[in-house]
């Protein structure tokens, strides 16, 4: 009976160590002990426990500059710190009082790079424009955010309150001057504030968006669909600020020009040149660039070649005369 007394108070000994030694790794490797104080320079984590929210902030010149609110927290040497479902807040402009507000499944901060990496289910809104994606890279002082695998973007023009949405493999972001980059297999909309003018439909290999400008630059296997007119090209730029413009040139494009025009009860009317001018709200477009259009049989050659959207109409300039060609009124003749 001692014997076996003996017997099972070693075997409950060694459990007991063993459990002990378990807890030592978890607290080392999986838990850190969050009750610590950090107080270095202008930041500050408040006194917390394991399981509780953790509150962040960042301050200078007695003014909030980032706010966090995460689930955990570690913090490795002093520099580095891991966040799950974390939540930031940045200010930029104070006066404006919008933040720049960053969300993840998981984040990491070098704090004094101020450089921030964030995995799975990234988002980033500032005021009207806001980005997703799965993993990014934002870089405070730098105003840049940098997002790759699924994005999607919507942004908002500020001059014309047009609405940009967008998907794509990479997106850079300032979050000062609200500029962005779109790259691999760009597609997207843009939808007018005025009801009355169409959505425009586009896809490039890469896109620049200049916000202070109002203009969307296509580079590489550019494509544009806007009402009646399929447009493809190597480079493009479309103006979203085109009625305040002295050359009210809606959009642009250079470099290899197909064009296909459905136009209603009659064969598809297909323009090529090398560049071609959209304009609004009269919706025409001028083919230049030894331009030709082809609708059926007929060959049509120029200098200048005019085509209006849903009306086969269609102006034609050489070197010496100009002639407007209108197959409707010719009908019978």
């Amino acid at each position: 009976m001692l014997g076996l007394s003996r017997y099972t108070i070693g075997n409950v000994a060694f459990v007991m160590v063993i459990f002990f030694l378990f807890l030592v790794h978890w607290n080392q490797f999986d838990v850190i002990n969050l009750s610590k104080s950090v107080n270095s320079g202008d930041v500050y984590v408040p006194h917390m426990q394991k399981g509780e929210v953790v509150n962040y902030f960042q301050v200078k010149e007695q003014k909030i500059v980032t706010k966090l609110t995460s689930h955990y927290l570690e913090i490795q040497n002093e520099i580095t710190y891991l966040f799950v479902s974390p939540r930031f807040f940045y200010w930029n402009d104070h006066e404006a009082n919008i933040p720049i507000e960053i969300s993840s499944a998981r984040g990491t901060m070098e704090r004094h790079k101020q450089v921030l990496y964030l995995v799975d289910n990234v988002e980033m809104k500032q005021k009207d424009d806001y980005l997703n994606c799965n993993n990014a890279i934002y870089k405070h002082q730098q105003n840049w955010f940098e997002c790759n695998v699924d994005v999607s973007t919507r942004m908002v023009d500020q001059n014309t309150k047009d609405i940009i949405t967008a998907t794509a493999d990479y997106s850079q972001f300032d979050t000062k001057t609200h500029d962005a980059l779109l790259n691999g297999s760009v597609k997207g909309e843009i939808q007018r504030k005025r009801t009355y003018d169409p959505k425009t439909y586009f896809e490039a290999s890469k896109i620049n968006y200049n916000a202070q400008e109002s203009k969307v630059y296509l580079d590489q296997k550019v494509q544009v669909k806007q009402q009646t007119f399929l447009i493809k090209s190597q480079k493009a730029f479309i103006s979203l600020d085109h009625y305040g413009s002295k050359r009210p040139n809606y959009f642009t494009f250079e470099n290899q020009v197909v064009l296909n025009q459905k136009i209603p009860n009659q064969e598809d009317r297909n323009g090529f040149g090398e560049k071609l001018e959209g304009f609004l709200p009269e919706n025409y477009v001028i083919l230049t660039g030894a331009p030709r259009v082809e609708q059926g049989k007929d060959v049509t050659r120029g200098n200048r070649i005019i085509l209006y959207e849903k009306t086969s109409m269609m102006e034609v300039e050489d070197a010496v005369t100009s002639i407007i060609y209108d197959p409707e009124k010719w009908k019978g003749q």
